[in-house]
This record gives C-alpha cells, structure tokens and sequence, in this order.
C-alpha cells in the first residue's frame, strides 16, 4: 500500500491535470414570439444576449470550453405536438444565430435538444408572481402541482376554471401576457472548466442571463443530462398527454389566431338629426392583422347614408370610404386591444339637401387619430372607440329647388347657362373627422 502511494505521488509530478479547475456553467435565455420559431434579435433583447454570450465563450478559451447545449422550450398553451415541433425549430433557430457569433473552434461544441413545455420555469415564476393575490397563486400552484392530472387538464383548468383576479383581472390572460412570453425560448447552456483562483472571471456582473431575464431562474439540471435522458422525458410527456382528463375540449385561441376584425359604428347607427329625428347611417369595418406583426394593424371603414324625403326637402345621401393603419403601444399577442394611433385617409362624395337647399361634390381628406380597444371577456367580441382629427377638401354645386311643377332641383347659379361650369366651388375643413364607438367580432384562422 505504502509503495502505491508512493507511485501515485511520483506520477502525479509528470503527468498533469488538464483541467484543474473546477466546473462551472452559465445559462442564458433566447425568447421567440407566440407560434414562432424564427430567430428575432431584436425581441426581449436577443441580439445582445447572444453577443455577451459570444464574448463570454471568448474569454472562456478553446481549452476550458467543454458544450454549449442549445434547449427549446414551449409555453404550456396549445396542443403538446404542436409544441414539440416549436421546441426542436427553436432550438434549430437559436443555435443558427449563436454559431454565426461564436468563434470557429466554439461552433462545432454546439448541440441542440428538445425541453418540452415549460412547465417547471411556468410554476417558478407563478410563485414569485408579486401581483396577482394570494389566493389567486393558491388555485394556480394547486393546478400545477396535481399530480393525478395531466398536461391537457392543467392547460383546460388555468384556461376555464380561474375566473377573476381583484388585481390582475382576468387571470388566464394576465398568466398568458406576463408569464408565457418568457416560457417561449431557448436556453443556452455553457459548460466550462475555471479556475479555482479566479484571475479570468472579473466580467460576472455582465452575464447575460442578469439583462436578459432577471426574475427567472435558471432551469433545472435535467437539460444537461445525456439524450436517454430527455428520451425518458418525452415518453413521460406523451403518458401526460393520454389521461384521460386530457380529452376535455380546448378552446380555439389555442392553436388558432385572429386574423381579420369587422363591426359596426354604433353612434352612426343610432344617429339623432335635429328636426327630422332618430334614423341610422348604415356603417361598417374592418381590421386586419398581418401574420406576425405585434404592433401593426391594417383597415378600413365605409359609411352610406341614403336618406330621401321629398315631401320635406331633406336629403343625405353620402358614400366615404376611409382607409387607416394602427399602432398598438404595447405588443400584442393572441389579440390586438389597448391604446392605439391610427393615420388614414377618406375619399367621399355626397349630395345634401336641407330645406330647399343643397350641396353635391366629391372629398379628399386625411386624418390621425387615438382610440383604445378592448376585448370582452375572453371571447372574440370587441369594443373600440376614438376619434380622428384632419382636414378635409371638397369641391361643390350649390343648388336650390325650383318649387314649380317639374319638383326639380337647379343649380344655385344666375348666370348665363352656357358659362355655367360644374365644381367651382371650394370648400376646406380642418376638425373633427371620425367619431366612432363600434362594436365587433374576430375572425380566426388556423395558425401555422
């Protein structure tokens, strides 16, 4: 024994350590936009993410560098294939963009692998959620930790069964705009030797994971674990997905998306004219929004007032078409509500009449606008309300009824009937353009 130990210590003095340090990792987290699986960098920060990363992996050194495990992860809405196909692109996506950052001898270290929902992430963040009440998180951890239910339950209850929150509200969406966003990445994993003395790692306050996401926790250590590991923990998944609680129906915003909007204006539908009153200026909507726009909506409104009553003098027959574009202040997921300006343009032509006297022309007119929007509920209903402010330019014949047998209308002009020319007269508005409090419902499409 004696001589063995000997040995051991003479060895020792020839043949090295490679790597006497200790070892040591870092996580940094790519996020992805709802149903998407294209890199963005300017998303959540991701450029700089990656760059940090990148110079990190630069002062590591070729030689205490062991792996960096790329990770996609899904938020636990929708259907469980659907969001195995979003994890493997993710994970597909996010190491693309880090390869092209990284130095050559890092690329080839590079490795991808399937996370599965986050469910895990989703239940750390719910429990240091500061907002919503406690009674609220109670219902929630309690959803999350059953184990006797699987995955399409706890997806069916947190969509149906938690109703109101005092301070966040609806607690479905709130979970969905202030938690699921994060649950929707890839999470990068550096594995590397340090050393225990530490002269090279001056630049931790800079890690990436502090900007990036500074109130989730790293994941747990299971991403590291060899491929028969994430094996097992797709086959647990899939027994999940097979309970039978898992049948209970899903509702449609789960894998599909709004893509068109159409409604009504309600204060043009029950319109008020002095001297002739209630009566109702036909209107109509509508709102698209562009496959993977956050901010941006497109659309148009048509009013055609065609009102005729001889016997009194009163006319309004007006046909406008107004084309606009949107933009929501804060990105929107899912639906596109809240605050919003609006720019746009009209072209109209009219022809009015009121007492004997009357006008008819043609309008060209551009406007700006604020409005709010507000889902009702979780369904696909909608109010929305504003007003835009513009001008207006017109040209116009007066005319005048005659008052003899024919019952015509003539037009306002004493001159000579050869010189008389149509649209002479011009008429400029600077104002109020658009009030609308409309009503209207979402159409959806299947996402792909």
């Amino acid at each position: 024994m004696f001589a063995l130990v000997i040995l051991s210590t003479i060895l020792s003095l020839f043949i090295p350590d490679d790597n006497p340090g200790r070892e040591r990792t870092e996580t940094v987290q790519i996020h992805f936009g709802l149903d998407k699986t294209k890199y963005d960098e300017s998303l959540m920060g991701n450029g700089q993410a990656v760059a940090e990363l990148a110079r990190m992996v630069e002062r590591i050194g070729q030689d205490n560098l062991q792996s960096i495990e790329v990770i996609g992860y899904a938020s636990p809405e929708g259907v469980r294939e659907h969001n195995l196909y979003l994890c493997r692109e993710r994970a597909k996506s996010a190491k693309n963009a880090l390869r092209a950052a990284l130095p050559e001898w890092a690329r080839a270290r590079v490795i991808t692998s399937t996370g599965g929902e986050s469910w895990d992430l989703f239940r750390e963040r719910v429990e240091q959620d500061t907002t919503i009440s406690a009674k609220t998180k109670k219902r929630v951890l309690a959803i999350l930790d059953d184990t006797n239910i699987g995955g399409g339950t706890k997806k069916w209850r947190l969509e149906n069964i938690l109703g109101h929150d005092p301070n966040a509200g609806n607690t479905y969406r709130y979970i969905m705009k202030s938690h699921f966003r994060y649950l929707r990445g890839s999470n990068i994993i550096v594995n590397y030797y340090a050393d225990d003395a530490g002269p090279e790692e001056p630049e931790g306050p800079s890690e990436p994971e502090v900007s990036i996401e500074p109130t989730a926790p790293s994941e747990p250590e299971g991403p590291k674990e060899p491929e028969e590991a994430k094996e097992s923990e797709e086959a647990k998944e899939s027994e999940e997905s097979i309970e039978p609680e898992g049948t209970e129906p899903q509702k449609a915003p789960s894998n599909r998306r709004p893509f068109l909007g159409i409604g009504t204006n309600l204060i043009y539908d029950a319109t008020y004219i002095p001297n002739y009153g209630f009566t109702s200026v036909p209107s109509f909507n509508v709102e698209y929004y562009p496959a993977g726009s956050r901010h941006y909506s497109f659309g148009g409104n048509v009013e055609w007032p065609m009102w005729r009553h001889p016997d009194t003098h009163k006319y309004l027959q007006i046909q406008n078409i107004g084309l606009w574009a949107r933009r929501y202040f804060k990105p929107q997921e899912g639906h596109f509500e809240g605050l919003y300006l609006s720019a746009g343009a009209n072209v109209c032509r009219y022809g009015i009449g009121w007492d004997a006297k009357g006008w008819e022309g043609e309008g060209l007119g551009a406007s700006v606008g604020i409005g709010f929007k507000k889902m009702i509920g979780r369904s696909r209903w909608w109010f929305d309300t504003g007003i835009d402010l513009g001008g207006l330019v017109s040209k116009y014949d007066p005319y005048v009824y005659g008052y003899d047998a024919t019952g015509w209308y003539y037009y306002d002009y004493g001159g000579k009937p050869e010189d008389f020319q149509e649209r002479q007269h011009l008429m400029l508005w600077f104002g109020p353009t658009r009030v609308y409090f409309s009503i209207g419902l979402d159409l959806f499409c299947r996402k792909r």
